[in-house]
């Protein structure tokens, strides 16, 4: 019985633990955004679309070429669930970004609605999508964008089917 009951807390602990390491760090609000140190806590943004975000370091988004069957990166902010939380640069880059997808509204944020993204700058992407493509916004709704540029490879190809 004692061997169960100390079982049962391992995995209570580890699945707990599990849950809040997606993240840096932070709680995701306004005085406590949450810290995003790798590509892969940049990718769970999208879990997350109305909170608080802060970048801690330079991030290589390499690796993201190879995710997804080849398709990468998936943007943060869809014609479903957009975008509206605030994504704090803090001056660092994140390069090599990798986005292939035949849809509409890719980038780093597909779609992002009156949200909030300032001191960020991506460089060397590749980013292929469909109508409304960008690097570092597909498409923006009443949102404030404040000092970030992007620089590489963006191609965006209308007609496709939504």
């Amino acid at each position: 019985m004692f061997k169960k009951f100390i079982l049962v807390l391992i995995l209570i602990f580890t699945f707990s633990t599990q849950i809040f390491a997606q993240f840096a760090g932070g709680s995701g609000t306004e005085e406590n955004p949450y810290k995003i140190s790798t590509v892969e806590e940049l990718q769970e943004i999208r879990n997350h679309p109305n909170d608080y975000f802060i970048q801690t370091n330079n991030i290589d988004a390499s690796v993201t070429e190879n995710w997804n069957a080849g398709e990468g990166f998936i943007p943060i902010g869809d014609d479903v669930v957009k975008f509206s939380g605030s994504y704090e640069g803090n001056n660092f880059k994140i390069s090599n970004l990798y986005i292939n997808l035949d849809q509409w509204y890719v980038g780093l944020f597909g779609r992002v609605e009156e949200g909030e993204i300032k001191n960020l700058f991506l460089e060397e992407v590749n980013i292929f999508g469909g109508n409304n493509t960008g690097a570092l916004v597909g498409q923006n709704e009443a949102s404030i964008i404040y000092n970030s540029r992007a620089s590489g490879s963006i191609e965006g190809r209308s007609g496709l089917e939504v």
